[in-house]
């Protein structure tokens, strides 16, 4: 039931007959229609005329829809510019999806103007936004920090049935923010993410049912998340079902299949996935050995900060595989992984080398 109108009988094509008869709305629906191929052949130049065609009568969601598939060049010549402009406009007419999509595109160099626009999204009732919103809280990017606030948003969320909230929710249980730490209720609030929808919270939940954390402690139940978690899109549950196959935990050892998984994590921007990947170059699992090639994954994890990459390039450096041996530089990546957490790596930077 894609849209409400078609669903109680409604065609693409009578969609697109309203909309000749002036209908915004029936623009959108037929462009929806098109877009996803709905009863229709997908076709996306289709659907980007017809959401242009209920911009130009004033709706705001057309504008929303068209300014998404010209960002990422659907149907047409890709053009972020353009797609802002009209994400902006959609936005102060008070579409909430286009405020999220200005927050998203602002956040990492902008965090003051996302949260702005996340703030507007998510209280103009685009649920997506909400939890985001709360990290930008909890983290204090863009703004104060408040572990309070970051909470009280992510409870919000969950209480209005969102699944990302409640997996919010668990991870704010899990950790302490805003709240006293509580692991059994954390891994009942990713249990509430996973089965309504959110692969994140599937990831989670195995990584409490491998650890043995506020759950009782199975692999092979960890490896059924991991695996719901990868088939939903979640990296972090791909990149952890290639580590327990690499192990042989909860399922056959296999070292191809983690292989692969991490290369496909990796090459999606996992960083933990290209440490993973790395650990299997340097030590020659699947792949034949290559120090040069470890180092650089490493690098890469490194610096899309997973400790664990920082601390094997700085093991490497010191060592000089995979690059020239530098004692100096090295003790600048044990220090990265020590920052990120990584108690082996606060240990490696005083070691005399």
């Amino acid at each position: 039931m894609w849209l409400l109108s078609l669903a109680l009988g409604a065609t693409p094509a009578d969609a697109q007959a309203a909309c000749k008869g002036g209908s915004a709305k029936a623009c959108v629906e037929a462009g929806v229609a098109y877009e996803g191929g709905y009863d229709v052949p997908v076709d996306l130049k289709r659907a980007a005329d017809l959401y242009k065609e209920a911009c130009g009568m004033g709706l705001p969601s057309g504008c929303t829809s068209f300014a998404w598939l010209a960002e990422h060049g659907k149907g047409m010549k890709a053009d972020v510019k353009g797609a802002m402009a009209l994400y902006e406009q959609a936005c102060e007419d008070e579409d909430p999806r286009a405020c999220n999509n200005l927050a998203r595109l602002a956040a990492g160099s902008d965090d003051a103007r996302a949260r702005t626009y996340y703030e507007k999204a998510c209280s103009g009732g685009y649920k997506d936004a909400c939890p985001k919103l709360g990290m930008l809280w909890e983290f204090g990017r863009g703004g104060p920090k408040d572990p309070g606030r970051a909470y009280a948003i992510y409870r919000a969320s969950c209480d209005d049935h969102f699944a990302n909230g409640c997996t919010a929710v668990g991870h704010a249980m899990r950790d302490g923010v805003g709240i006293a730490p509580d692991p059994l209720g954390a891994a009942g609030h990713f249990d509430i993410g996973c089965r309504h929808g959110d692969p994140l919270g599937c990831s989670l939940l195995g990584d409490m049912h491998k650890d043995g954390e506020g759950v009782r402690q199975d692999d092979a139940l960890a490896v059924q998340l991991y695996t719901k978690a990868c088939d939903g899109g979640a990296l972090d549950g791909c990149t952890s079902l290639g580590t327990m196959a690499l192990m042989g935990r909860g399922t056959a050892l296999d070292e191809r299949k983690a292989l692969a998984l991490f290369q496909r994590t990796c090459d999606a921007g996992h960083p933990r996935g290209c440490s993973n990947l790395g650990y299997l170059y340097e030590h020659g699992k699947a792949v034949a050995k290559d120090p040069s090639r470890a180092w650089s994954l490493y690098d890469t994890g490194c610096r899309g900060g997973h400790p664990m990459g920082c601390t094997n390039l700085g093991l490497l450096t010191a060592r000089g595989e995979g690059t020239d041996k530098d004692v100096p530089e090295a003790r600048t990546y044990f220090q990265q992984a020590c920052t990120l957490g990584d108690r082996n790596g606060c240990e490696l930077g005083e070691k005399a080398w």
